[in-house]
């Protein structure tokens, strides 16, 4: 077994700062997190960033639970075990759905810039676009039908298939469809 990944939880995020690190996150674990960094030479741009990466929360909970990441603070400390996410329902689906998408083989990123919580790659998101564009859901709250409308509109209008997840006894997928008026 190769040593875990080693994980800095700062105030402002979980990062991962070792550039060999960031490449193994992306191509063996398939986390693709957000880089945030810039680029020593070119600090005022910031159309090509590099590190850190920032991970997401989910990401950050399936590579602790593969035992392929190790959590430590600011003073080198392991505190893995202080990991809490997730600790509220709506965590807890979103970490569920998250795990089901990646141990299916998708790529994930967040889908926060267009008001969802996922973008879900066929494949490496340097190299292709992403299909599906997820919101989860509460599989027992109705959704306004304006929200749905919105929801569609808008990966509609990126080219994304819209997909509404929820969690019951296990992971369910609804892929919606918009035609729109003609």
């Amino acid at each position: 077994m190769t040593d875990p990944i080693i994980v800095h939880s700062l105030s402002r995020g979980c990062f991962v700062w070792d550039p060999k690190d960031i490449c193994t996150l992306r191509s063996s674990l398939r986390f693709f997190g957000r880089l945030i960094g810039s680029l020593p030479d070119h600090p005022s741009q910031n159309s090509v960033l590099s590190s850190p990466l920032l991970l997401l929360q989910e990401e950050i909970t399936l590579g602790i639970n593969q035992k392929k990441l190790l959590l430590v603070n600011e003073r080198g400390e392991d505190i893995t075990n202080e990991w809490t996410f997730p600790s509220s329902p709506q965590e807890t689906r979103k970490y569920e759905i998250y795990s089901d998408l990646w141990l299916k083989g998708y790529f994930i990123s967040s889908g926060m810039k267009f008001g969802a919580d996922y973008l879900v790659y066929p494949g490496d998101p340097n190299l292709f676009h992403a299909t599906f564009i997820v919101r989860v859901v509460d599989a027992n709250e109705e959704i306004p039908c304006v929200d749905i409308v919105r929801f569609c509109r808008l990966a509609v209008n990126v080219k994304k298939q819209p997909v509404l997840a929820s969690l019951s006894s296990h992971p369910s997928y609804c892929l919606l469809s918009w035609e729109g008026i003609s």
